[in-house]
């Protein structure tokens, strides 16, 4: 799973930089953008999928530190 994190690497940055440019130019969020070229349900998936990939990082990390403390020989609670 290392090599694809590493080829993502220079795709996220690019969309960061991206969103960044758009802000400081614009002087409105990257959802306000959204909606205002793409409309109301778009900005809505837009933000439907933020709010997903959120809570998706959230369960993984409380999923592993049971993981790492087994691993450790520590009780997991």
């Amino acid at each position: 799973m290392v090599l694809p994190q590493v080829v993502l690497m220079p795709v996220l940055f690019a969309v960061q930089e991206i969103t960044v440019r758009l802000g400081i130019v614009t002087g409105k969020g990257h959802g306000t953008l959204i909606r205002e070229r793409f409309g109301f349900t778009w900005g809505l998936v837009s933000a439907a999928t933020l709010l997903l990939s959120a809570v998706g990082a959230l369960l993984t990390e409380f999923a592993g530190w049971p993981a790492s403390g087994s691993c450790s020989g520590s009780p997991s609670g």
